[in-house]
């Protein structure tokens, strides 16, 4: 919730009105698409659809005909685990255009995906200081120079 509410008006803003939600069945999912669904309406947005997957499902192409037809604007997963490997494997090969949001380090271990599967990927993360990169360092420079060390 503290991820999603401030992510919704630039979702409605940058990615669009809609929002198809797949999830895994369970209760955080269910909650979430609550949140989701209070944050993205506030911010001018609509979910056309949400369903909710078994552990263990194999076969995400009933889904992906669904997004087709619906045609939203946006894809948000809440499918976890093993489940969630799978289920991005096979969204990259039916082609589907959409933009896709899923919390990627709440859903699954993204070094078990092929290299390049998850690139494209908006994930409502915390921001992480000790990311080893120099987009991250030249941040931490600039913001120590302005504020201080101790911040």
């Amino acid at each position: 919730m503290q991820q999603v509410d401030p992510m919704m008006p630039w979702v409605a803003e940058n990615l669009g009105k809609t929002i198809y939600i797949m999830a895994s069945d369970y209760a955080w999912p269910q909650k979430m698409t609550e949140a989701i669904t209070a944050a993205y309406e506030k911010a001018g947005g609509k979910i056309i659809g949400a369903d909710y997957y078994p552990f263990g499902t194999t076969d995400f192409g009933p889904a992906f005909q669904k997004i087709k037809s619906l045609k939203p604007d946006v894809v948000w997963s809440m499918v976890v685990g093993n489940d969630a490997v799978t289920q991005l494997k096979q969204y990259r090969s039916f082609d589907i255009k959409q933009p896709l949001i899923a919390p990627l380090d709440e859903v699954f271990n993204k070094d078990a995906l092929p290299p390049g599967v998850a690139a494209g990927t908006y994930a409502p993360q915390p921001y992480w200081m000790a990311l080893d990169n120099p987009v991250n360092k030249k941040f931490i420079a600039s913001f120590r120079d302005k504020f201080g060390q101790e911040k």
